[in-house]
C-alpha cells in the first residue's frame, strides 16, 4: 500500500439563486413534453453545500498543513488545491519547483518511489501542460525504467508488478499522453497485458499480482474493493491510451472502415486529442472486455465500505473507476448512490473539521477527500467536452477543400469568424459561410462575452435558421452560463436532430456531466423527453426558486 505520499472565499460558480421564470415557445411536438412542473431533486452534486462546505474545509487544510517529506505528498496536496479552485496558492508553485530539482539530480529522479514518479507527472500535466512539456517528458522517461518484466509496476527489489503502484502509473501515463506528451505505446500495452493477466476469476483484483500467462485466470493474494477500483481504472485507462475505451468509439471504428469520402478529404484523429491514440495492434481487446464485464459485476453495485487502513486512498480510485466508467458505458446515473455514500463517510470520519487522516497521514489523506469530492477525475475527463460530439450527423459540406475527416464527421478549415461577425452572417442570410462555420466548431472565437452576448446567442437558438441554431447550442455550451440552461432544455426539443444533440452537449458541457442524462445520438422521443425532464430535475436541484414555464 502507498507510502503516501492567497487563501479565497468560496465561489457561486452559478451565480446568486434567485427566483427564475423562465418562458420558452414551443412547437406543437414538443409541447407534450413541456408541461414542467418538477419538484426540486435532492441529488448530492458536487455543488452541493453539504459537499462544498467540506472541500472549502479541506483546502483551508492543505494550505497550511505540515507535509510528509516524499516529492508525491507535495504533488497531492498541490493538485487537490489546484483542482479545488487555489491555483495560485504558494505550495503549487513549490511543488512544481520540487519537480524541478529532483529531476536536475539524477541520482534524486533515480531514488523516487513510484508514487512520487507517477503523481509528479499527473501533478504537472494537471497545472503546467504547456510550459513543463520538456519536464514531463524526463519523469515519464525515468519512469518507463522501472516497469517490471511482467509488466506492472512495484518495489524494485520483489521484481512483481502490484495494482497499487500501478494506478498511478496508469494515471501519470494518461495525464501526460492527454497533454501531449505521447508514451510508448510498450508502456500501456504491457500494463494492459499485466492487468488481464493478475485479475481474480471473481473479477477482482488483489495487491501483489500473481501474473498468468495463459488466458486462465488465477487465484490473487490480498484482494479488496480498493485494488479492484485501481484495477479497473486502470485498464479503462488502458483502453483509452489505445483509443477503444467507449462503446461509441468501438463503433466508430468500424463504420470508419466502410466510409468513402472524396479525395480532397484526409482522415484525422479523434476530435478531442492533443495527440493521436496508440496503436491498436498487440493488444488483446476481447480480453480487455472480459476483464472489464468481470470487474463491473464485482465492483459497480457493491456499497462503499471504506477499509479500516486506506480510506481516503480507497475513495480517490472508486471515483477514477466511476469516471472512466460512465464515459466507456455512456451512462451516468445522476444521483450515485456511491457517491453519496463516500461523502456521508467523509462527513463523519473527519478527525476535525477539514481533516482526515486514514492510514496516508493528514496531509495525503485530506487531498484524498478533496479529489473524492470534487470528483476530480469526472472534472479531468469533462475537459475538452464538446468538439467531436457536436458534429453530428451534417450532410457533406458544399466546399470540400481542405476538408477533413474529424471524429467521424467531415468538417472544413474555415477562418476564423468573430462573435459580431456570426452574428452579421445570420442578419444577411449567408447561408454558405453558416453551413462552413457549422461544420467546424472551432472557427467560431468567443473572445469576452458580454451578458447581452450570451443572451444574443440564446434568441439565436430560439428564433435562428438550422444553422444558425446549431452555431449558438455550441457556444453556449462553451460559455458554460448555468442561466443559458433552461434555453438549452428547450433546444432539446428542437426539430434538427444536430441542434438537439448539440443542446445536449452544451448542457453537459454546463453541468460538467460527460455521459449527461442519456439521450443517445440515435435518440428517440421517449428518451428525449425522459432526458429533458432529468435535466429539469437537475436544474431546479442548483435552482429551487426557478419556475421553469414552457408553455404558450
Amino acid at each position: 500500500m502507498p507510502d503516501c505520499i492567497h487563501r479565497r472565499r468560496p465561489i457561486d460558480r452559478f451565480g446568486p439563486r434567485r427566483v427564475r421564470r423562465v418562458t420558452l415557445r414551443v412547437g406543437a411536438a414538443a409541447l407534450v413534453a413541456c408541461t414542467l412542473t418538477a419538484a426540486p431533486a435532492h441529488a448530492l452534486l458536487t455543488t452541493s453545500s453539504r459537499v462544498t462546505d467540506l472541500v472549502e474545509k479541506g483546502a483551508d487544510t492543505l494550505e497550511t498543513i505540515p507535509l510528509r517529506p516524499e516529492l508525491g505528498a507535495a504533488c497531492l496536496v498541490a493538485l487537490a488545491l489546484h483542482k479545488a479552485g487555489r491555483p495560485d496558492h504558494p505550495r503549487v508553485a513549490e511543488a512544481v519547483a520540487a519537480c524541478k530539482q529532483r529531476v536536475g539530480e539524477a541520482a534524486d529522479v533515480a531514488k523516487l518511489d513510484t508514487y512520487s514518479h507517477g503523481l509528479a507527472i499527473v501533478f504537472l500535466a494537471e497545472t503546467r501542460p504547456e510550459r513543463e512539456r520538456a519536464l514531463l517528458g524526463q519523469y515519464l522517461t525515468a519512469l518507463a525504467a522501472r516497469q517490471q518484466p511482467d509488466g506492472g509496476w512495484g518495489y524494485q527489489l520483489t521484481g512483481r508488478g502490484d495494482t497499487s503502484q500501478t494506478q498511478y502509473v496508469a494515471l501519470a501515463l494518461w495525464e501526460a499522453y492527454r497533454n501531449g506528451v505521447r508514451p510508448d505505446a510498450s508502456l500501456s500495452r504491457g500494463m494492459i497485458d499485466w492487468l488481464n493477466g493478475t485479475q481474480d476469476p471473481s473479477g477482482a483484483w488483489g495487491y501483489q499480482g500473481i501474473y498468468s500467462p495463459s488466458k486462465e485466470r488465477v487465484q490473487q493474494e490480498g484482494v479488496s474493493d480498493t485494488m479492484s477500483a485501481a484495477g479497473m481504472a486502470s485498464l479503462m485507462i488502458g483502453a483509452d491510451l489505445h483509443g477503444l475505451l467507449s462503446q461509441a468509439e468501438l463503433a466508430r471504428e468500424e463504420d470508419l472502415s466502410a466510409l468513402e469520402l472524396p479525395p480532397s478529404v484526409k482522415r484525422v484523429e479523434e476530435a478531442n486529442r492533443e495527440v493521436a491514440p496508440l496503436p491498436k495492434e498487440g493488444v488483446d481487446w476481447t480480453r480487455v472486455q472480459q476483464s472489464l464485464e468481470m470487474g463491473d459485476d464485482y465492483i459497480a453495485d457493491r456499497p462503499v465500505e471504506p477499509p479500516n487502513v486506506y480510506a481516503c486512498y480507497y475513495l480517490y480510485a472508486l471515483e477514477r473507476y466511476h469516471a472512466f466508467r460512465e464515459v466507456r458505458l455512456n451512462q451516468l446515473d445522476p444521483e450515485p448512490k456511491w457517491y453519496e455514500q463516500g461523502v456521508k463517510w467523509l462527513e463523519d470520519s473527519q478527525e476535525r473539521p477539514g481533516v482526515w487522516n486514514a492510514s496516508c497521514g493528514e496531509a495525503c489523506d485530506t487531498a484524498f477527500a478533496v479529489l473524492f469530492l470534487i470528483r476530480s477525475t469526472q472534472k479531468s475527463l469533462q475537459r475538452g467536452i464538446g468538439e467531436g460530439a457536436l458534429v453530428s450527423g451534417r450532410g457533406l459540406p458544399k466546399n470540400l477543400a481542405g476538408a477533413r475527416l474529424r471524429g467521424g464527421q467531415v468538417v472544413v478549415d474555415v477562418d476564423p469568424v468573430g462573435m459580431a461577425d456570426f452574428f452579421a452572417l445570420m442578419d444577411a442570410g449567408e447561408a454558405g459561410r453558416l453551413d462552413e462555420l457549422a461544420s467546424n466548431p472551432t472557427a467560431l472565437v468567443l473572445g469576452d462575452v458580454s451578458p447581452e452576448d450570451a443572451e444574443r446567442f440564446q434568441q439565436v437558438l430560439r428564433t435562428g435558421q438550422p444553422t444558425a441554431r446549431l452555431v449558438a447550442a455550441r457556444a453556449l455550451g462553451r460559455i458554460a452560463s448555468l442561466d443559458s440552461a433552461p434555453t438549452l432544455m428547450y433546444g432539446l426539443t428542437d426539430p434538427d436532430r444536430d441542434v438537439a444533440l448539440a443542446s445536449r452537449d452544451a448542457l453537459r458541457a454546463i453541468a460538467r456531466r460527460p455521459a449527461g442524462f442519456g439521450m443517445p445520438d440515435d435518440y428517440n422521443d421517449d428518451q428525449r423527453y425522459a432526458a429533458l425532464e432529468q435535466w429539469k430535475r437537475w436544474y431546479l436541484a442548483l435552482r429551487p426558486e426557478a419556475i421553469l414555464d414552457f408553455g404558450r
